[in-house]
């Protein structure tokens, strides 16, 4: 599962650690991070459910409605759970707060307007690029929860150092 490393490099970049003394320089990175730990999670579940290669696109939201009724079901029940969690209404309400619009709570709506983040937070510098809203930052655990459920002998592999090519 190679969205592991970029889930766990996502993770390191967000740990108290990082963001009480660069967090600013380090948030949009880690959401590039994120998203792309999703499409790589998003395709191998595409993988493990069709046995065919994964499509090559980076749009979240395609990815998800590719996989199949039970699996976008799990998704989205392990999203509500997600939504539901007070320290996450916390975070929506400071959002709508400071922004003065509501934040819709489902999965649907999170992978609608960040469905492209890999590419738009690439180019966040750009102004076409700066009203991009990017809520997913924890879904790569959620789809990895998934991809387990269905492979449980992957939860104990761990990442090794890439062997050299002679």
């Amino acid at each position: 599962m190679n969205g592991e490393r970029f889930r766990l490099a996502d993770q390191a970049l967000r740990s108290d650690q990082f963001m009480r003394t660069i967090g600013s320089s380090v948030a949009g990175p880690a959401m590039v991070l994120s998203a792309f730990a999703s499409e790589l999670y998003l395709k191998c579940l595409f993988v493990l459910e069709t046995s065919r290669d994964p499509p090559e696109i980076h749009d979240l939201r395609k990815l998800f409605l590719l996989l199949s009724q039970a699996a976008r079901d799990e998704l989205e029940a392990a999203w509500n759970l997600y939504a539901a969690q007070p320290n996450r209404v916390r975070v929506y309400e400071a959002i709508e707060r400071l922004t003065g619009s509501v934040v819709p709570r489902d999965l649907r709506w999170s992978l609608r307007n960040g469905s492209d983040a890999f590419t738009s937070l690439r180019y966040l510098h750009e102004e076409r690029n700066q009203n991009t809203k990017f809520f997913l930052g924890d879904f790569p655990a959620m789809v990895r929860g998934i991809v387990l459920r269905r492979r449980p002998q992957w939860s104990s592999m761990v990442h090794t150092p890439p062997k050299p090519i002679p």
